[in-house]
């Protein structure tokens, strides 16, 4: 689990991107609050956490500077920027502090995850390329291993690169590139494979229509199904029926 600092002069808004994070089920725990800059740089001190989602304008020490401070002491926590005021130079400021996103109020929830995501895909690439190879390996391959289960169980429904990605709790790119090491093909990929070996044991076990298959399979039409299945076989389904039936 990654921890996460919320910093909000604001009360209200605390308990507001408490919520939606506790509702988002990203794998974060939330370490603690703070209502300033300088109580920011305080509780970084005792809770060190991953991740940081912070405001700008707070009395004293605003979130520009507090995240410049934070930085320069613990280079390797994300910063994610939220301010009503949607200035340039803000932005500007932001990225010269080497936060990791900018986001203006009011918040929407999902634009929030998203750079939490974010933020939670540059972390594990980070502890990817530290001396812990067994470690890293093992939690890439959980996280291959509870997709591919995913797509073996719902294979049938319209599901895609992005729904799986949510399944697991990762975003699509992260996903898809341990996916990619892991397995030797991208997960669109092996789910094309997996709908067409599904697919073929209907053809050889049941008295289904080729509709029927498509749709039973995750395809969206019997035309895609084939043309997909003839890509990959060589043969139309209905050959390949054939050619398999005693």
């Amino acid at each position: 689990m990654y921890q996460v600092l919320l910093v909000d002069d604001e009360e209200l808004e605390r308990k507001i991107l408490r919520f939606i994070l506790q509702s988002s089920w990203l794998p974060i725990t939330i370490v603690g609050e703070a209502g300033s800059g300088l109580e920011a740089i305080d509780k970084v001190r005792l809770t060190r956490p991953d991740l940081i989602i912070m405001d700008i304008k707070m009395p004293g020490i605003d979130g520009i500077e507090a995240t410049r401070q934070i930085k320069a002491l613990y280079p390797t926590i994300e910063v994610i920027i939220l301010t009503a005021y949607s200035k340039f130079s803000y932005s500007q400021q932001a990225i010269k502090a080497q936060a990791t996103d900018y986001l203006l109020k009011p918040i929407q929830p999902q634009h929030l995850i998203e750079a939490v995501k974010l933020a939670l895909d540059r972390l594990s690439l980070r502890k990817e390329f530290q001396p812990c190879p067994a470690l890293e390996f093992n939690q890439s391959q959980t996280l291959v291993s509870k997709a591919m289960e995913y797509i073996e169980t719902n294979y049938a429904n319209n599901i895609s690169l992005n729904t799986v990605a949510n399944h697991v709790h990762l975003s699509p790119a992260y996903l898809s590139r341990i996916f990619n090491k892991k397995t030797g093909s991208g997960l669109t990929e092996y789910l094309t494979q997996v709908r067409i070996k599904k697919a073929k044991q209907q053809l050889l076990m049941s008295t289904s229509t080729i509709d029927q298959i498509a749709a039973a399979t995750g395809f969206n039409s019997s035309s895609y199904f084939s043309a997909i299945f003839k890509k990959n076989e060589g043969i139309t389904p209905s050959e390949y029926r054939a050619n398999h039936t005693l």
